[in-house]
């Protein structure tokens, strides 16, 4: 009898982890978002958000410091202060190109962000709050002022709103070249763009991170993932 306890014990443990959510899918259902990833792209199989390197003694997770840019990092660890938890890591067949997915603040309800006052906390400001913190631009201590995303706005490349619309099914869409400060992910990708969508009060961040001949094909892997993250 023991002994059948723990067989079907150990069926159920391999069935719940056969049908589990992994982060992005279940992230995309928080966003009210469809993904349908085309074949030439893998994506990690988490169950929670994960860094973009393995926590570890030899990369351990970011101090406060470093988190604020106050303390230097270098190697794995700078990419932890880079990009923080993402949602999921896509792979392109081809090796040259990987994807950080980081899908919206999800710790923050809608119920929430449409409770507060649009001036003091409008979800404008929590989409240039991570832009400007990846261009590192202005009061690292401060969220984007009104000032903040004019200047950013300038900085960025926006996409038309039919691209927007064709690509993501969103109301608003730019590009931006994000600086690594010479650090290489993985020995081999270099180069940096990201691709922010937004729709309502919803958003998503694609980092790209390239190698030099895959920064050559950027317009490509973009293209394969038009219509791959959609909102609803």
């Amino acid at each position: 009898m023991r002994k059948l306890f723990f067989i079907l014990f150990a069926i159920n443990v391999f069935i719940v982890n056969c049908f589990a959510q992994t982060r992005l899918e279940s992230a995309a259902k928080i966003l009210d978002m469809e993904v349908n990833l085309p074949f030439s792209y893998s994506a990690s199989q988490n169950k929670e958000g994960i860094y973009v390197t393995p926590v570890s003694e030899e990369s351990p997770y970011p101090t406060i410091k470093q988190d604020y840019r106050n303390e230097p990092s270098h190697g794995p660890t700078a990419f932890k202060v880079f990009f923080e938890v993402v949602a999921s890591i896509l792979r392109h067949q081809d090796t040259e190109c990987v994807i950080f997915i980081y899908m919206g603040d999800l710790q923050i309800s809608t119920k929430t962000l449409m409770s507060k006052r649009a001036d003091l906390f409008s979800y404008e400001s929590l989409t240039f709050n991570r832009i400007k913190r990846d261009f590192q631009y202005g009061n690292k201590y401060k969220g984007a002022s009104k000032n903040d995303i004019k200047d950013l706005n300038q900085m960025i490349t926006h996409y038309s709103k039919h691209k927007a619309k064709k690509m993501f099914n969103a109301d608003w869409a730019v590009e931006y070249p994000f600086n690594l400060s010479g650090e290489v992910y993985e020995n081999k990708y270099n180069i940096c763009k990201a691709v922010v969508a937004k729709k309502g009060e919803r958003d998503i961040f694609l980092y790209f991170m390239l190698t030099e001949k895959g920064s050559k094909n950027f317009d490509k892997y973009l293209k394969e993932l038009s219509g791959a993250f959609r909102f609803k």
